[in-house]
């Protein structure tokens, strides 16, 4: 019984260091798409998909570092623990559930259990990525715990990097819808300098963002870009389909434009995506 106590005690234990390095690894990508979602505020799927996918892990992954509380089975932990050969600090937690995140914030110290219960919300909620990681900023401040502040420098070649990944998906993507969900953020990584999520629910709101500034794309190009985002809608609705339909959830009939398939529009859609300009000195967007 004792050694089962003591195994399970330093599996917590361990579970936590690892938790604690991933927070540590996650925090500069949160923050790089949190500064991205920042110009779509008004599209509840573009913050809720950034929230969802960048933040939530690492207030998860904080609340399992930090929190006084057994949030997994100890025993089950400790089997993991015992069988694992891995070193890499790069560990992937399940999501926690409401409760979890309750019971972690309640399992914090009296003076910082407030900004423990706010956070758990925001994740709850999953609403804004912005307001959840200033609640994650709040609540680490009064807990004196290490989060990695916003750096510049360190953004910019995770945004490099970032870049880069999609430039190579896009060059070889032939499937119209998902060449789509790549080019529009390649798109605002060179117009903006920002790296942002958005998932097949977020596009529209996404095209008309860039098609409105002038800055970023000719009109010609901001025409063909809505037409093409149109038809790829289009063609995932089907005849009888509903209008506006997500992009990127399955493959259909390719609509075409003046004799072009989107296929045989994937070219163009390529060439905007790279030439999208970048905003001029002065216009609000940092390096």
């Amino acid at each position: 019984m004792k050694a089962a106590s003591v195994a399970g005690d330093d599996a917590r234990r361990r579970a936590r260091a690892r938790a604690a390095a991933a927070c540590d690894e996650m925090t500069a990508r949160a923050r790089m798409f949190t500064r991205g979602a920042e110009l779509l505020p008004d599209d509840a799927a573009s913050q809720r998909h950034c929230a969802k996918t960048h933040v939530v892990p690492l207030v998860d992954a904080f609340f399992r570092a930090h929190a006084d509380a057994d949030l997994d089975d100890a025993a089950a932990a400790a089997a993991a623990a015992a069988t694992s050969t891995s070193t890499s600090t790069s560990t992937t937690f399940a999501e926690l559930s409401p409760k979890q995140r309750e019971m972690a914030a309640n399992s914090m110290p009296k003076d910082a259990r407030s900004l423990a219960l706010t956070l758990a919300t925001e994740a709850t909620s999953c609403k804004s990525p912005g307001a959840m990681l200033k609640a994650l900023d709040d609540l680490a401040e009064a807990l004196r715990a290490r989060l990695k502040p916003h750096d510049k420098k360190a953004e910019r070649l995770l945004a490099r990097a970032h870049k880069k990944t999609i430039e190579d998906s896009l060059a070889t993507c032939v499937d119209p819808a998902a060449a789509l969900l790549l080019a529009v953020p390649l798109a605002f990584s060179n117009a903006k300098n920002r790296a942002v999520a958005i998932n097949g629910r977020g596009v529209a709101a996404a095209v008309r963002y860039l098609s409105e500034d002038a800055r970023a794309l000719s009109e010609d190009d901001a025409s063909f870009l809505k037409t093409f985002h149109a038809d790829v809608a289009a063609s995932l609705a089907g005849p009888a389909g509903p209008a506006g339909a997500e992009v990127g959830t399955s493959t259909g009939a390719r609509e075409t434009e003046g004799g072009e398939s989107l296929e045989e529009r994937l070219p163009e859609l390529r060439r905007i995506a790279m030439e999208a300009k970048k905003a001029k000195s002065g216009g609000g967007e940092e390096e």
